[in-house]
């Protein structure tokens, strides 16, 4: 045997996101092998049977199961690892909140089988809770620059989940808290699986779960700031499944009293162009509305990039108009990819919240002005709306602000719902800026595995920035302390 070591050097790199890069590397032994665009080659029969052997799948079995807690997803390739004696999950939970897992699954048949999932009531020595452990499919959808892959990204509601032949499927698993008091909860998932006919039966599954919920509800003095720039598809319903994870708004002006209702902590009017009457038109309305200069800002145009004041001029014109109309009206500015020190630096006087670009996180092209005001910062997702890892990537942008270092709020991304037409076209996006993290249906909202990360990750997020808030600011120990007893 050889050992043979690559390195991948990327000539004038310079940062995601820019449509240059390595997209598929392939390393084979086989002389005669000829690419087939980006379609990854599948393994020999001989080779696939071996891998399920030694995970446990026989024909016998029918199929391999892996579980994992938190957000995850798998793609057509992935091959699991041997599957659990004693499958168990386990789950830790505030009041009022939810938690996701996955049950993975691949077939070891030429044929399709079907799984039928049953999670029981989530029981404690007082009571008993139905639908608290939910299940749905997880969809595939067309995926790569020549849709040739497949990707996870439908949440769907199913009475049963089919394992294509030799390939995989996958449970999303939701438990849910809402209403349920402090106590330690048990509960079995039962999986029947059968052929396509129902006549082959195989062995029955039992996954055991354990739930503790404690007695402590998310409820930060100050939640951070999460903003989506666009809006949810109409209706209440989707309204109300939107404001489980935004709470800045950019569209027509909610009443305070709505705000209230909705959990909106602020209100956004993007001012587009030198105009003195729509202004002062967009002011009286919000006081209209009953809003204070905590409800609201206002933003200027998007994405400034500018370096000198010329280039910056309508930014700067408007800026000083709105200042000079209400000083106490405060402005929040977005600079974009291309901006860089001189940027910041022209528009300090006129930004009360800064939401730069994440380049200037970690490129440092702002010179880090923003870090002197309040901030947040924005994303781009939708470039990869669909992407198999979307999911984490949400979650650990929104989990990550209280890391973020100075007076960080929030973090905003571009977009959660940005369909253009058809939301449900996922084949034929038009523009490449189509985002959908939700789609709209008869039966109501239909999730994708980034929908349920952003959800659970601002309810993370807020449940870290309560310990925080309680914590001494001299013992960063009393951190851990004041966790354990918020718990308990």
């Amino acid at each position: 045997q050889r050992e043979i070591n690559i390195a991948i050097l990327i000539n004038k790199y310079i940062n995601p996101r820019t449509y240059r890069g390595v997209y598929r590397l392939f390393i084979t032994n086989d002389g005669n092998y000829k690419p087939e665009g980006n379609i990854t080659p599948k393994p020999s029969l001989a080779r696939y049977e071996s891998q399920m052997q030694a995970a446990g799948g026989t024909k016998e079995t029918g199929y391999v199961m892996n579980l994992a807690a938190g957000i995850g997803s798998i793609s057509q390739t992935w091959m699991p690892a041997p599957e659990p004696a004693q499958p168990k999950l386990a789950m830790t939970m505030a009041q009022d909140t939810t938690q996701s897992a996955s049950l993975f699954f691949r077939n070891v048949l030429n044929e399709p089988l079907v799984l039928r999932i049953s999670p029981g009531s989530l029981k404690s020595e007082q009571q008993s809770f139905e639908n608290r452990i939910r299940w749905r499919a997880v969809g595939f959808a067309p995926y790569g620059d020549g849709r040739e892959e497949w990707t996870p990204f439908f949440l769907l509601r199913r009475p049963f989940l089919i394992i294509p032949p030799r390939s995989v499927a996958q449970a999303w698993l939701t438990f849910d808290s809402t209403g349920m008091p402090p106590a330690d909860y048990s509960s079995t998932i039962r999986i029947e699986a059968t052929d396509l006919s129902g006549k082959i039966l195989f062995p029955t599954r039992t996954i055991n779960t354990e739930v503790r919920v404690f007695g402590v509800r998310v409820e930060p003095r100050q939640p951070i700031l999460v903003h989506g720039w666009v809006n949810p598809p109409p209706g209440e319903e989707y309204r109300t499944d939107w404001f489980k994870r935004f709470n800045v708004w950019q569209g027509p002006f909610f009443s305070k009293d709505e705000m209230a209702k909705y959990g909106i902590k602020q209100q956004i009017w993007c001012q587009r162009g030198i105009n003195e009457k729509q202004i002062r038109s967009v002011i009286a309305e919000a006081k209209a509305k009953g809003l204070t200069h905590d409800d609201w800002m206002m933003s200027i145009n998007d994405e400034p990039t500018g370096k000198t004041a010329k280039e910056l001029a309508d930014y700067l014109a408007i800026g000083k108009m709105i200042r000079e109309i209400d000083p106490q009206l405060k402005i929040t500015l977005n600079p974009g990819e291309a901006a860089n020190a001189a940027t910041f630096q022209i528009l300090q006087p006129f930004a009360d919240l800064w939401n730069p670009y994440k380049l200037h996180l970690s490129y440092g092209p702002s010179g880090r002005d923003y870090l002197k005001k309040p901030w947040i910062w924005y994303t781009t997702p939708c470039y990869q709306d669909k992407s198999p890892g979307i999911a984490t990537e949400m979650y650990e942008q929104i989990r990550s602000v209280l890391r973020q270092p100075a007076d960080c709020r929030g973090t905003a991304f571009f977009a959660p719902y940005y369909p253009w037409r058809d939301p449900w076209d996922t084949a034929y996006e038009h523009i490449k800026d189509v985002s959908v993290f939700v789609l709209p249906s008869r039966h109501g909202p239909v999730a994708t595995p980034a929908w349920e990360a952003i959800r659970e990750s601002v309810q993370h997020a807020n449940l870290a920035r309560m310990v925080r808030e309680r914590a001494k600011p001299e013992d960063a120990t009393s951190i851990a302390k004041i966790y354990q007893k918020s718990l308990l």
